[in-house]
């Protein structure tokens, strides 16, 4: 239990390192989460997001539980733990607050914690419709092989959006491929752990089911989650397996290399590819006018508004209101050495006779990308 503890703790430190810088900024399905829990923290407050730290931390010590439970081996839980550990795909879904760790922090709690017997599997599957949208959508075979596609869980990553995609970098790290077929080879083939077979093969059966219940607007990443985890204990098994054959050595350093690897794509790349979702420039732009103490709204275009003032609407420490109009409206209101401040985006410059060249202030996403250009030039 001593070791449980302590890798428990390395979790916390692993996933909880620089919070706030990566991602380093929110996105609207995060405001929307902390709007049902009435939490608005102000700009730049992340500390919310260590409950998604916590709760994936507490994930691998249930899992770690689960499998000594079933095997009585602990080497084979601690293997499955740091494969949970550092797994991509649960990195990345503790960096941030969503309801999909809390899914998979209950199912592991349910493994773990409920006994052996037909109750535990009805509480599973109520968990799955519970958090699915209890409907089915049209089965698409296609979109599943896509996920189980091992390019992308090795390689691709999630192909819907690039919100929970490591660039260079699938669901799972380069080394875990083989190690998959090792843990496939050691549970199903060698029977190196039988007990643990039949949970493992109703928890990818549920995930299978988990995916069909999912809108298919989903991304991949929320959609296939209960199939990953049944994947991360095989790949943990794999571990297991090929650490014992005196390969251990050889196996830390290949497995640390792919640690730095995907953690320095991680933390020096992940924003500038995904900062427009998750809303870097908006964070932007209202840091800049706090400062500035507006006396009068800041003038919005119609397409400018409805990204801007949800985040505008959100923080708590916002000290500036908005006013939506339309460019015709604007023409009159944001003419130069006007006093107002009115931000337009770039294809409702040629309204004003300007290009992007004539503005001397841009809000930016973290790539470079402009999105809000500031009326008028000065």
């Amino acid at each position: 239990m001593t070791a449980a503890i302590l890798l428990f703790i390395v979790n916390l430190i692993f996933k909880g390192f620089l919070i706030g810088k990566t991602p380093n900024s929110l996105s609207l399905s995060e405001i929307d989460l902390l709007r049902r829990f009435n939490v608005y923290p102000a700009i730049g407050d992340y500390s919310f997001r260590y409950l998604a730290v916590i709760m994936s931390a507490a994930i691998s010590l249930l899992t770690f539980y689960f499998i000594y439970r079933q095997t009585k081996n602990f080497w084979l839980a601690i293997a499955v733990v740091l494969s949970l550990t550092f797994a991509p795909y649960l990195f990345i879904l503790s960096r941030f607050l969503n309801v999909y760790i809390a899914f998979l922090f209950l199912i592991a709690a349910g493994l773990a914690l409920l006994p052996n017997n037909k109750l535990k599997y009805l509480a599973i599957i109520i968990l799955v419709f519970a958090f699915s949208d209890r409907r089915i959508v049209s089965a698409d075979l296609n979109d599943l092989f896509k996920i189980l596609d091992l390019r992308n869980l090795f390689f691709a990553g999630d192909t819907v959006s690039s919100v929970l995609h490591i660039p260079l970098t699938g669901f799972f790290m380069y080394v875990d491929l083989f190690f998959l077929f090792a843990g496939w080879y050691f549970l199903y083939l060698k029977k190196g752990a039988e007990k643990l077979v039949n949970p493992l093969n109703f928890l990818f059966a549920t995930g299978i089911v988990f995916y069909f219940l999912s809108t298919s607007s989903s991304l991949n990443t929320y959609r296939g989650l209960l199939i990953f985890y049944y994947l991360s204990i095989v790949i943990g098994s794999g571990y297991y397996f090929l650490a014992r054959n005196r390969l251990l050595p050889l196996i830390i350093i290949i497995v640390l290399a792919n640690i730095v690897f995907y953690q320095e794509l991680a933390y020096n790349h992940f924003d500038k590819k995904s900062s427009f979702e998750w809303g870097y420039a908006e964070q932007a732009t209202i840091q800049y006018f706090n400062n500035r103490h507006l006396s009068q709204p800041l003038i919005l275009s119609k397409s400018s508004a409805g990204k801007l003032d949800r985040y505008v609407n959100f923080f708590s420490n916002t000290n500036f209101k908005t006013k939506t109009l339309t460019v015709n409206q604007m023409k009159k209101t944001c003419v130069k050495n006007s006093s107002n401040y009115c931000l337009v985006r770039e294809d409702e410059l040629p309204y004003f006779g300007l290009a992007k060249d004539d503005i001397k202030l841009v809000f930016r996403y973290y790539d470079g990308l402009p999105m809000y250009f500031l009326l008028p030039t000065r």
